[in-house]
């Protein structure tokens, strides 16, 4: 692994881009496949923004798009897999106070001050812009016919796009459509952590410590499925984990507890007690559900058993570890608390290398494919796949993993003599 990391540090510490606004310019990398397991480059490009004055704000991604939110307002969209660029533009006025985006399989939802924005995810045209009722206090969840937007005053507002796209078109609400906001649900509780959404479900934590389950959409869209009397504060952003059977909201309260419910009853199915604080994002990937502890390193928990994941030393455990940038079938790619990217061996919790990034490098945490995103205040994104790693791997929803067309199985031609002997 020496070759592998002197190769990624002399790509890491590559100085910048001294243009003021800077053109789209995508290296894609060819990595080889003779080994699996190692990190390679596999594209290297710069979103557009103005150097001198801006920065990136967030970089959010979902299986096929990375989408880039400089401070000023500008949007750039990538492809993940080789990092072209399918669109940029201004969205809100300059400089505007707004909200990570959302994604959904055709749209990109951003929130502008109090205004959001509806964009085709891979062309950037606007399919609406509407205003809401109320001042939003979080960016919005998304599923793929409607959205969630919390507000300042506790409740919460479900959307329809088809709807708001009609009325963008139109200037009409559909018939029999009375009123834009399809329901409106109130806690008088204030909402500081994004939604989750799960199947026909979208759940919602409160700054007292309490999650309400919702029904999403339908006749009984915004109605009650579960109030949770937490009565601790929830310090981490809502998770929402996957099995062909069923799906679990898991959450981090003050106490150091980590909970794991299920997301259409609330029906609690374990607990258990991390000892230190956490606040970073869970990660849950298969059956391993990564937590970090503040001070302490990344513990990977079992999603069935609601234990610490056995190893053949010991619990699964990596000392010093403030945050997870993506995981692979094989590895765990973490970030120490010196800046290095850690490679971690996911059966056994060994470190198999460790990158020094830099200072100035930011790492996107991937919990939705294996690829590593690192990014720079001043826009270059990087992306680095593992060797023979021709696509990425969908944890979350395997369903829209790519399909490689089949190729029959063809009998080898038998050379004719045609001499005639």
């Amino acid at each position: 692994m020496r070759g592998t990391t002197t190769a990624l540090m002399t790509l890491l510490l590559a100085s910048g881009f001294a243009a003021s606004v800077v053109a789209d310019e995508t290296e894609v990398v060819e990595q080889p496949a003779e080994e699996t397991g190692r990190l390679t480059l596999r594209w290297d490009t710069q979103v557009i923004l103005d150097v001198n004055r801006d920065h990136v704000r967030y970089l959010t991604n979902d299986e096929s798009v990375l989408i880039a939110q400089s401070s000023s307002g500008l949007v750039t969209a990538l492809n993940a897999e080789d990092g072209r660029r399918y669109w940029a533009r201004q969205v809100g006025f300059n400089d505007e106070a707004s909200f990570r985006a959302a994604t959904s399989l055709q749209h990109v939802l951003i929130t502008t001050g109090p205004e959001v924005h509806s964009l085709d995810k891979f062309t950037g045209t606007e399919l609406f812009s509407y205003r809401l009722p109320r001042q939003p206090s979080v960016g919005p969840a998304v599923d793929e016919g409607s959205f969630f937007v919390p507000f300042m005053d506790g409740s919460i507002g479900g959307f329809s796009f088809s709807t708001l796209e009609h009325l963008e078109k139109f200037g009409t609400l559909p018939a029999g459509i009375a009123k834009s906001m399809a329901w409106r649900f109130v806690s008088n509780e204030e909402i500081h952590l994004r939604p989750v959404v799960g199947t026909g479900t979208v759940a919602f934590a409160t700054e007292l410590g309490n999650i309400h389950g919702l029904h999403a959409s339908g006749t009984n869209g915004g109605h009650s499925l579960y109030q949770l009397l937490v009565k601790h504060r929830i310090v981490a952003p809502l998770s929402v984990a996957r099995t062909p059977e069923d799906e679990f909201l898991i959450f981090a309260t003050d106490e150091d507890i980590v909970t794991c419910v299920k997301m259409f009853n609330g029906r609690m199915m374990w607990t258990y007690p991390m000892g230190r604080a956490v606040d970073d994002d869970i990660v849950i990937v298969g059956d391993n559900v990564y937590v970090v502890t503040q001070g302490e390193g990344l513990s990977s928990l079992s999603l069935s058993r609601g234990r610490l994941s056995p190893t053949p030393t010991g619990p699964w455990f990596v000392p010093d570890v403030d945050s997870v940038a993506a995981v692979s079938a094989t590895r765990v790619y973490a970030v120490d608390n010196t800046m290095h990217l850690l490679v971690v061996d996911r059966e056994t919790a060994e470190i198999r290398d460790r990158i020094y990034l830099g200072e100035e490098t930011n790492v996107l945490g991937n919990p939705l494919t294996d690829r590593v995103y690192l990014y720079s205040n001043s826009g270059r994104v990087r992306c680095f796949a593992e060797e023979g790693s021709s696509f990425a791997t969908y944890h979350q929803r395997p369903d829209r993993q790519p399909v490689m067309p089949g190729v029959p199985d063809v009998d080898p031609v038998e050379e004719v003599d045609e001499s005639g002997f």
